[in-house]
């Protein structure tokens, strides 16, 4: 496999670009999926690397040259197990190969990279000292392929035959239309049509890479269970509250197992799922106590916001309610205190400006 990117690299080496076509057609890639910016290569770790450590170095440096080729291609290497996984990485960080933060944001200002990296080391160190807890919206699951959340409500809008004023309403007012989708389809027949909508056999990569930063507990407004999925192929289950119904933790880490609050609710029970302006008034009054449980979280960890809309109903509510503990405690009434980062793709000004003093 390595052989064939190697080829097509030596046949185009005079040219200024890189032919990728040729290597598509030589190595047999397809368009990128589930919306992926381009195609992820993946490539096997070989048996022979495994026990010799000098084939492991080679077979990393090649790897690491086809990153930076420009093919056009992600690259990531697959391992059988842990302990495999373990041996690599260990091997990536003291090669000192392949760590890409030099190149972070080369399109940037010098002055935005510097501030960059000073804030994902803040993160990193947050991070080691168990200080994180995560808040995942819809953007953490697109890319297993399931809808946004604009999208979801658009399908729902085609199921019920919505005319184009009404659908027009619904994409504006996203309670509201949820509501009026709810009296055109019925409550219960919505929230089947939710659950069947979300049910996916493989969960993104974005769900891996957060269940292996440490962080006793997450918060969700999901309905799906990717992420829960990918702590169980982790050997990492993961207690939901409110609780599934068949989940039993193993005895032998019992009390070490993390937690995941999944705030709207799950699509193993469509009953419990939240989107409409009925669900979100009743929200206080039968989910109060997964309410204290995020605003415990606020007041004592550092929230980080992952595919998550700062527009959300119930953050407005949980981030007033600490803003208003903070002020009657007096603690960081004048300062300047982040309670909150936030990863967007999207600038929004006038949502930073509002937050500003709270989240970063």
């Amino acid at each position: 496999f390595l052989e064939a990117f190697k080829g097509a690299l030596e046949k185009n080496k005079k040219n200024s670009e890189v032919d990728d076509s040729k290597v598509r057609k030589k190595v047999k890639v397809f368009s990128p999926a589930n919306r992926r910016y381009c195609p992820l290569v993946c490539v096997p770790l070989p048996s022979s690397t495994c026990t010799n450590l000098e084939n492991l170095e080679l077979f990393l440096l090649e790897v690491f040259k086809l990153m930076k080729a420009g093919l056009g291609f992600d690259v990531a290497i697959t391992v059988a197990n842990a302990t495999e996984y373990a041996f690599v990485e260990a091997l990536r960080r003291r090669m000192k190969i392949g760590l890409l933060w030099p190149s972070l944001g080369e399109s940037l200002e010098q002055k935005k990279r510097i501030l960059l990296l000073k804030e994902a080391r803040r993160l990193t160190k947050l991070a080691k000292s168990n200080q994180l807890a995560f808040f995942m919206g819809a953007g953490v699951s697109f890319g297993a392929g399931l809808p946004s959340w604009g999208g979801l409500v658009n399908s729902l809008a085609e199921k019920a035959g919505l005319t184009d004023a009404e659908k027009k309403f619904v994409n504006s007012n996203f309670l509201e239309g949820a509501s009026l989708l709810s009296q055109k389809i019925g409550k219960e027949e919505m929230n089947q049509f939710i659950a069947k909508s979300l049910v996916c056999k493989t969960h993104a990569l974005q769900h891996s890479l957060i269940q292996q930063i440490p962080s006793a507990g997450f918060v969700t407004t999901n309905y799906d269970e990717l992420f829960e999925m990918a702590c169980f192929e982790a050997n990492d289950p993961i207690v939901t509250i409110p609780a599934k119904r068949n989940f039993r933790p193993p005895e032998s880490n019992k009390n070490k197992l993390r937690w995941l609050l999944k705030l709207h609710g799950d699509i193993e029970d469509p009953e419990s799922i939240v989107l409409s302006r009925e669900d979100y008034n009743g929200y206080e009054d039968h989910r109060s106590t997964l309410l204290s449980v995020v605003r415990t979280l606020l007041m004592t960890k550092h929230i980080v916001f992952i595919g998550f809309s700062l527009t959300d109903y119930n953050f407005f509510k949980i981030a007033h309610a600490v803003k208003t503990a903070q002020a009657t405690e007096g603690k960081n009434k004048q300062s300047k205190h982040f309670i909150a980062s936030a990863f967007n793709l999207i600038r929004e000004p006038p949502k930073e400006e509002l937050w500003k003093e709270q989240i970063k």
